[in-house]
């Protein structure tokens, strides 16, 4: 019995360490640094690449391929955590955010990529930047950006072809800076420039249309806003923010003053500098922090700017004993109120091309001036011609109207859709040129009709110097 006893406890002791070591606990898996993955749709190839690792790039170049569509996942297991990202797609604008591998964009529709925005969420958000850069139509490869700011264009129908992503330890930090772009007067979207360099033209009398900002860097957090005072609009009511457009697209809309401001952490240790090169005026003083810089009331363009981030215990006294950066006219010449928008831009563009070509004596809109100029607006819907269709003079009109002068003369055109390609047109012809550019001319009315006639649209300047 004894050994028997003693064979039993033997055996459940037995039983007992070799379930010790069956059941033991399994130890913790080793942590793999957090990456980033990510797989493009690409016209004529399809999924052809597969994914690749950050940052390789996915995607083609000098093909003119478009992408069509993107996938995004994180990889990795120090943190928790999404990639969420969205594209602006062709024909359907921005679509709805996705994350973590789901797809973003269009199949089989033949769609272009044109804007993306990628962010991380939960906790790896909290270790990690996400940094990302296209190469685009036309432009080639664009800056890079970070945490939510839009890589790409919007509104310019410019296809995507490739894109790289990174993950940026927040312990790796990269020194703050600007970068910045504007789309120009003939020339479309000019290069990003940074830091100080200008962007525009000197010397071309080339108008600024719009402005987009975008800080780089990750020493601190935050963003930069921006607005401008647009031709006809004044200024924007709302700031863009981080890359978006100010101002206008395909309106032919000068841009005349700016704001910039820094927000968030990068604005107690940054101020931000501007300064504008404007017409009549030349480059006036460095504007800073939300300051104004350009003009108002004297109808004159931006052509070049220049903007810099500079610490707060940098030496700024050169740039703050710069002179004045914002010129307003108290007393404009234009009345917002009393004037159409036509009217206005007419007399704009009128002087602009007066400034351009040394004419010093700058046009004013006259009110009966552009009563009279309406009415022959009319009058040339059915008969387009100087000679009135009572058969008088296209000068006569002023007699009518009881208006005194010593010299005057006409331009009429039809068909042009709006202020600017009607006065490319005056100014490609002798005659009207000759007329807009008389410096004995000091007063203007202009007359626009829209929807009638075989044309569509008249346009008719009447240009006097008075005799009271």
């Amino acid at each position: 019995m004894k050994h028997g006893l003693k064979r039993r406890l033997a055996w459940l002791l037995s039983l007992i360490i070799l379930g010790c070591v069956l059941y033991q606990p399994v130890t913790a898996k080793a942590k793999t640094k957090m990456s980033v993955r990510y797989a493009v749709h690409i016209q004529n190839l399809g999924d052809s690449q597969g994914y690749v690792n950050a940052p390789q790039v996915a995607g083609t170049s000098g093909l003119g391929y478009r992408l069509e569509a993107i996938s995004i996942q994180l990889t990795g297991n120090e943190y928790k955590g999404n990639v969420v990202y969205k594209t602006h797609v062709q024909n359907e604008g921005w679509q709805s955010w996705k994350k973590n591998g789901e797809e973003s964009g269009s199949r089989g529709y033949g769609r272009r990529l044109e804007g993306i925005e990628i962010y991380l969420t939960g906790e790896v958000a909290k270790h990690y930047d996400i940094e990302y850069r296209v190469h685009c139509q036309t432009y080639g490869w664009l800056p890079w950006v970070r945490n939510g700011v839009m890589s790409g264009t919007s509104g310019e129908s410019k296809r995507l072809e490739a894109i790289q992503i990174r993950l940026v330890d927040k312990k790796t930090t990269s020194s703050m800076g600007v970068t910045y772009r504007t789309h120009c007067q003939t020339y479309g979207w000019l290069p990003w420039v940074a830091n100080g360099e200008g962007s525009g033209t000197s010397g071309e009398s080339k108008r600024l249309e719009s402005l987009e900002v975008k800080l780089v860097g990750n020493t601190y957090t935050g963003g930069i806003n921006y607005k401008t005072h647009i031709q006809t609009y004044g200024w924007e009511k709302k700031y863009a923010s981080n890359g978006a457009r100010s101002g206008t697209s395909g309106e032919s809309k000068r841009l005349e003053a700016v704001q910039i401001k820094l927000y968030g952490e990068v604005a107690k240790h940054y101020n931000v500098y501007y300064r504008v090169h404007a017409q009549q005026f030349g480059w006036l003083g460095w504007a800073k922090n939300g300051e104004n810089a350009g003009t108002e009331g004297y109808a004159y363009r931006l052509e070049k700017i220049e903007i810099k981030l500079m610490a707060k215990d940098a030496d700024t006294s050169a740039e703050d004993a710069s002179g004045d950066a914002f010129k307003k006219n108290n007393n404009p010449i234009t009345p917002p109120s009393s004037f159409t928008a036509d009217q206005a831009d007419i007399l704009a563009l009128s002087n602009q091309n007066r400034s351009a070509n040394g004419v010093s004596q700058m046009l004013s809109l006259d009110p009966t001036l552009c009563k009279a100029a309406q009415k022959r607006a009319e009058e040339i819907v059915t008969s387009f011609s100087h000679t009135r269709p009572n058969g008088e003079s296209c000068f006569s009109i002023l007699d009518e109207y009881g208006y005194d002068y010593w010299t005057a003369g006409e331009n009429i055109a039809a068909g042009y859709g709006n202020a600017s390609s009607v006065m490319n047109g005056w100014m490609n012809s002798s005659g009207h040129r000759a007329n807009i550019l008389n410096g004995s001319y000091t007063k203007l009315g202009v007359g626009c009709v829209r929807g009638k006639g075989t044309y569509g649209i008249y346009w008719v300047q009447l240009f006097a110097t008075p005799s009271k």
